[in-house]
Formats: structure tokens, sequence, C-alpha cells
């Protein structure tokens, strides 16, 4: 996998609905953030069922650098602030 598209077939075919159990077509996976090797789908199956998966890839070619304490506490306070509302941030 060294391309996105390569990445949105492999998802393609490991993701299913969660819901209803369907396949998601490459058109149902959207890509709605990249950053540090990681990429946040959202799917949407022909049923309107909206799930969110987060996927970590690692490129052959890049060195991954480990997580520290410090990334740990900022997560665990943007969590903390975060309303849940996935619907407001990413689908208006």
């Amino acid at each position: 996998m060294n391309n996105l598209h390569n990445i949105i077939q492999q998802l393609q075919k490991d993701l299913a609905c969660p819901v209803c159990g369907q396949s998601f077509s490459i058109s149902e996976i959207k890509i709605r953030a990249l950053f540090d090797h990681t990429i946040i789908v959202q799917t949407i199956c022909d049923n309107h069922h909206v799930t969110m998966f987060m996927t970590y890839y690692q490129s052959r070619l890049t060195q991954t650098h480990p997580i520290t304490d410090q990334m740990m506490v900022k997560f665990h306070q943007d969590l903390k602030e975060f309303n849940g509302d996935f619907q407001t941030e990413w689908l208006t």
C-alpha cells in the first residue's frame, strides 16, 4: 500500500457497515482527515448508516516516532473537550 488509492481499496475490502453488515463501495468511503500516518474515514452505507473509523497506516519508507507522555495528555484533554458531535464537525 504505497498510495492513498491503494489504502482506500484495502479499506473497502476490510470494512463493512457495523449496523447492517453491508460492504462499502469506494464512493461510500470518505477520507475526513490525514495526520501522522493516521487516516480518519467516514462511511455511509446505502441504508444511510453513518460510521467513523480511524485507521493507522505505516509506510515502509517512514519511521514512526514513539508516543510521548505529553502527546497522551493532549489527546486526553482533546477527548474531554470533544462533545461527540461529528455531524456538525464534518457533515455541514
